[in-house]
């Protein structure tokens, strides 16, 4: 991170999404470009497909919070006294106890099929979404970020602070189906 974040909830789970990451690539580390490309079964994802998405989703995040921090900060700032939640359940293991199955992702965030490429530069898009959200972030004090909600009905339309952990969330969920 560039320089201490205003929020330390969302240090921290920005930390637990690279604590998570770190593991993951260890078990990828030895994975050749086609075991990497090859999907995990019939009709599922591979786990460059995991990680394409992974990336997609994080950038699909920092260019909504991008619109919305300057325009909900000014409603966040009257209610910054009040408490907030700092976490969010499990989203994904809601839905999929609730209809027998995951949940589908929506198109903008579906990896599209591109030119198969190693670990690494996969590894440095997740990085560079990742350090582009922290970035715009950073300055965000935790009693305004705790205010500032999205409409996201599955996520049960978590606060700012809730949102990077449903992406810790997320980020675990795909590693756990890259690694059955």
């Amino acid at each position: 991170m560039p320089m201490e974040m205003r929020s330390p909830t969302l240090q921290a789970h920005f930390r637990l999404i690279q604590s998570q990451r770190t593991a993951i690539y260890e078990r990828l580390a030895g994975c050749s470009r086609e075991e990497l490309w090859a999907p995990l079964a019939p009709g599922k994802w591979s786990r460059g497909e995991h990680l394409v998405h992974l990336a997609r989703t994080l950038e699909l995040i920092r260019k909504i919070a991008r619109i919305a921090i300057p325009l909900l900060t000014p409603f966040a700032w009257l209610f910054r006294n009040r408490p907030f939640e700092r976490h969010s359940p499990d989203v994904y293991a809601e839905y999929e106890q609730k209809h027998g199955r995951p949940m589908k992702a929506p198109s903008l965030i579906v990896p599209a099929r591109r030119p198969e490429m190693d670990l690494d530069p996969l590894r440095a898009e997740l990085q560079r979404q990742t350090v582009k959200l922290e970035a715009l972030l950073v300055r965000v004090p935790e009693e305004i970020a705790g205010h500032i909600r999205f409409l996201d009905p599955p996520g049960h339309n978590p606060n700012l602070i809730q949102a990077v952990h449903i992406l810790a969330i997320h980020e675990a969920h795909h590693f756990k189906a890259m690694f059955p």
